[in-house]
């Protein structure tokens, strides 16, 4: 478990001393925007469901049924890269569940869909999803919802709907 985290704070490091992220105050491109939902893997618990509301900087509310928990997302930054890759630091504070505190970093990397007769009409459907923090990695993939799908899984978590 130590190696993990130590291993997600170095490539944040060195993300930031690379120069290919900016820090704090970036905005997150307005494709994340919205709500989003999907299903997680994580290992020792059944693929479990992700809700999050993500504003236009890339910050956001955040719950799960698996551990029956939630919190916010607070936007670090947007690598320069197509298509771009954001990264948010999750604080889960709330929630049904057990134990409901705990902070770790969320990578989003929206997956691409172009069509059109030269496949220059693209959009972003879907988010992959990766999680690091406190020992534990999980990965999934969201997809656009709508608001009643948002509080569908807020409610089942036991977290008040933004």
């Amino acid at each position: 478990m130590l190696v993990r985290w130590l291993l997600a704070v170095l490539v944040v490091v060195a993300l930031i001393t690379s120069g290919c992220g900016s820090g704090n105050g970036d905005q997150a491109p307005k494709d994340y925007s919205g709500d989003w939902t999907g299903t997680l893997k994580q290992k020792g618990l059944h693929p479990f469901q992700v809700a999050a509301r993500i504003d236009l900087a890339g910050s956001g509310r955040v719950a799960y049924t698996g551990i029956d928990c939630g919190g916010t997302w607070t936007s670090l930054r947007a690598l320069a890269s197509s298509p771009p890759y954001i990264t948010v630091r999750e604080r889960i504070n709330q929630g049904a569940g057990g134990e409901c505190k705990g902070s770790g970093l969320v990578g989003l990397h929206p997956v691409r869909r172009c069509e059109g007769p030269e496949r220059d009409q693209c959009e972003f459907r879907s988010i992959e999803y990766t999680f690091t923090g406190g020992g534990v990695n999980s990965q999934g993939l969201l997809h656009r919802t709508d608001t009643a799908g948002l509080a569908s899984v807020f409610d089942e978590a036991g977290v008040t709907p933004p």
